[in-house]
């Protein structure tokens, strides 16, 4: 879907299903406390549930979120509606599946996936073809 406006408005039932994974797993997660995490969230569509509810639930210690996407329009969208959080919070366009990740504005990408503390999903992995 290339709507990010009128998804953000459509997602309830994800919504809901999101808070309710994070109500009952996010406080079982380790945090250090000495080292500040980088988090990525992959399929971040319009960026609404990783900026409302998955950043309200990280520690303050967690650097920065980084909400990936293939969706160009998505990623657009969700930076320009969460700008007030950045730097903390951060949107990227790249193809999780493509074979070689290209660089992006934090580095190369492949060394960024391998540099996160974290990785969050919620209803996007279904969309990758080639699971591998």
């Amino acid at each position: 879907m290339n709507q990010p406006a009128l998804y953000a408005r459509s997602n309830a039932a994800q919504r809901e299903s999101v808070s309710r994974v994070l109500r009952e797993w996010a406080g079982r997660l380790r945090w250090s406390r000495e080292e500040q995490e980088a988090v990525l969230d992959v399929g971040c569509g319009p960026g609404d549930v990783t900026a409302q509810l998955l950043l309200p639930r990280l520690p303050s210690s967690v650097r920065v979120l980084v909400g990936h996407d293939v969706s160009e329009e998505m990623v657009r969208h969700a930076a320009a509606a969460h700008t007030a959080l950045a730097p903390r919070l951060r949107f990227l366009c790249t193809d999780i599946a493509a074979r070689d990740l290209p660089a992006t504005p934090l580095g190369a990408c492949s060394q960024q996936l391998q540099g996160f503390h974290k990785v969050f999903s919620f209803y996007a992995l279904h969309w990758v073809v080639d699971q591998r």
